[in-house]
């Protein structure tokens, strides 16, 4: 292996040795020593660390917590910091894993990053090929505080190690569930960011429904990451790291309209496909739920008022009244489909 490898791909896990195994044995199919694979196990009961030490090839490295992290309030999000101190490679590349992942795929993004060595940071999330963004503006509108999955998130460890204080990034308090958000925030300033192809999938219905979530087990809808609640808390601490960037102010409103768009539709139809699909509802141990759309029209309205609120509270707000139109268009707009959206895009 090379001695500093371009890519660690890092994994947490519980309780997942099946289809973690997969995964890593399709990963190590991949013909080059440009890449290793770091897993942090939080104390599985399955035989997943043994299985794991079985495998007889040195891009692999296997580390276990010393007791369950999963059950405390931050845990999850810590494992994820605790593999990022320890990545090795110039860029690190988040894998859940319950996830699955293009092996070809991977190999091409080595590549890129190989040939892209000064990229701060990115999302695998477009159709095809990949785009550069170049300035500090571009990658702030067009990467950071989307709520964005964390599989296929890409930094550049160099940079991301000069964030000062960053494991308090890793807790409720600052980013709810989505630290890598305020990563990407931060390194959206610097520019020099990549939207790549998207290479990787969520498991099937099947799958999400026998391998039950470790991050949340509570039991009600009210309490999930998910819930209309929870998202505009997560919206709220987002639109507070925005009007504490370095980016001009109308820059900084239009990042928080485009922000409070994609957070109405997780609070509405997102959500309504959450609490109604059979693999997402076994996955989180919530009784399914089909919304009314009186119900979704009431969190529509709830949310739109209450993201003025905290538009208004971080000196970001518009014309209230401008605002809930625009808002009030966009929902009926994703709420239609097509035909509609196609006149909604015009809006400012």
């Amino acid at each position: 292996m090379n001695e500093r490898p371009i890519l660690s791909i890092f994994i947490a896990t519980y309780n997942r040795k099946e289809i973690l195994l997969d995964k890593i044995r399709r990963l190590l199919k991949i013909k080059s020593d440009d890449f290793d694979i770091l897993v942090l196990d939080d104390m599985s009961t399955d035989g997943t660390v043994d299985a794991l030490k079985s495998i007889n090839d040195s891009r692999i490295r296997v580390s276990q917590n010393k007791k369950r992290n999963g059950t405390l309030k931050d845990g999850v999000m810590q494992n994820w910091y605790r593999l990022l101190e320890m990545c090795d490679g110039q860029f690190a590349f988040h894998l859940n894993d319950r996830d699955l992942i293009d092996t070809e795929g991977m190999a091409n993004l080595i590549a890129f990053l190989k040939d892209h060595p000064t990229v701060t940071g990115g999302l695998c999330n477009i159709r095809g090929g990949y785009k550069l963004l170049d300035s500090p503006e571009e990658c702030f509108m067009s990467i950071p505080y989307f709520g964005s999955h964390p599989t296929g998130i890409v930094f550049n460890i160099d940079e991301y190690r000069l964030i000062q204080n960053r494991q308090e990034l890793f807790t409720r308090e600052a980013a709810y569930i989505h630290p890598h958000d305020l990563i990407l925030g931060q390194l959206s300033e610097y520019g020099e960011m990549f939207q790549f192809k998207k290479i990787w999938s969520l498991a099937g219905t099947e799958s999400f429904a026998s391998n039950k979530s470790f991050l949340y087990k509570k039991g009600t809808i009210e309490d999930a990451w998910f819930s209309p609640k929870a998202r505009t808390e997560e919206f709220r601490l987002f639109i507070e790291r925005i009007a504490k960037s370095s980016f001009d102010l109308e820059l900084k409103k239009k990042k928080a309209i485009q922000v409070a768009k994609r957070y109405l539709f997780y609070c509405t139809l997102n959500y309504a496909f959450f609490i109604s699909d059979a693999g997402q509802t076994a996955h989180y141990g919530i009784e399914p739920k089909k919304l009314l759309r009186r119900e979704l029209v009431e969190i529509m309205h709830s949310f739109v008022n209450e993201s003025h609120k905290i538009l208004q509270q971080n000196g970001l707000d518009k014309n209230e009244a401008m605002f809930k139109n625009v808002m009030t268009s966009y929902f009926w707009a994703i709420y239609f489909g097509k035909p509609v959206w196609d006149k909604v895009k015009k809006l400012k």
